[in-house]
């Protein structure tokens, strides 16, 4: 038990007496790592002396904090689990200062909840929410990276994802892996990634598309425990959907197949391009208008004058055909 370590931030809503918290922490602690055990006794180690106080009283004078208590002891009453408290000097609770003074801002911000509702309205709704916390989850499922008694499961990677509807906004950190594991399980995912085309994963993500993918407005991330903080990059942030567009995977692979390494790699720097362009433009790349194509093959004539005016001419033919 001493290796498994848990903590979060509280969200803005969340925020109350410093007594409050405490309390609150010691019944997330218990719920979160000891949720398995039964019939046994827990110490447990505080640098609050109220706190302390409350649970080796069972129980406070204030209303706040006797709910709080009653809460806690109901969960232990229900397990057969006694509970006593001891102090500790502050100093000296190193793990706990460490875990409630370090910053997770780079994977507690979400996307505002009423974007998230019209993404699903134009691709569909998930059921787990792959990458989450309590006070980010978008969804009632979720999964959390650390122990949490709301989550229905811990690591999204240990999971497979393949056979399920899912969200994914991984931490930046871990979107090469948050792929890889896409592309192993052979998932949907409805996923947000930011848009950064010189990043190593980023030709992977595009390859790995499968419905249009959709450029989110300005600043479309909150951070629940601060929301009047705005991401850095969030103007550059880009929702991919890894949704089915009118053919099966087991279709799309067949084709892949068939082609050549060398046909593989030539399409795809056009198909990145072409991407790209309409991405700069919230257009659907699979669905353009006849006017986005035409601004497309013209800004491609004006980049390599020296294909010359042929080349073009019968690009205008085929859009023409089509």
């Amino acid at each position: 038990m001493e290796a498994v370590k848990t903590g979060g931030h509280w969200a803005h809503v969340e925020l109350d007496h410093i007594n409050s918290l405490e309390l609150k922490g010691i019944l997330l602690g218990l719920q979160s790592l000891c949720k398995d055990q039964t019939g046994s006794h827990i110490r447990l180690r505080s640098d609050n002396a109220t706190a302390v106080a409350c649970i080796n009283r069972c129980g406070s004078m204030r209303p706040t904090l006797q709910a709080l208590t009653e809460q806690i002891f109901e969960w232990a009453v229900s397990r057969g689990i006694s509970l006593s408290a001891a102090h500790v000097q502050g100093f000296s609770n190193v793990t706990a200062n460490m875990e409630s003074r370090v910053s997770k801002m780079d994977s507690e911000w979400m996307l505002q909840p009423c974007l998230f509702r019209k993404l699903c309205q134009r691709f569909y709704t998930p059921e787990i929410d792959l990458f989450a916390t309590h006070i980010i989850a978008q969804l009632p499922a979720y999964v959390s990276w650390k122990p949490d008694p709301s989550a229905m499961d811990i690591n999204a990677f240990t999971l497979d994802w393949g056979g399920k509807s899912l969200y994914a906004f991984p931490p930046f950190s871990v979107i090469s892996r948050a792929l890889r594991k896409l592309e192993d399980d052979g998932a949907t995912v409805l996923m947000i990634l930011p848009l950064w085309p010189t990043q190593v994963w980023f030709p992977t993500a595009l390859q790995l598309l499968v419905d249009a993918p959709v450029l989110l407005p300005r600043c479309p991330l909150v951070l629940p425990q601060q929301p009047t903080f705005t991401h850095p990059r969030a103007h550059k942030m880009v929702l991919t959907a890894f949704t089915r567009h009118g053919i099966s995977s087991e279709v799309a692979q067949f084709f892949l197949q068939s082609w050549r390494s060398s046909t593989k790699a030539q399409y795809r720097l056009h198909i990145n391009k072409w991407l790209l362009f309409c991405l700069g433009r919230t257009t659907d790349p699979f669905h353009p208008p006849i006017g986005v194509l035409l601004d497309y093959l013209f800004s491609e004539f004006n980049r390599e004058p020296g294909r010359g005016e042929h080349h073009l001419a019968c690009h205008l033919c085929h859009c023409h055909d089509c």
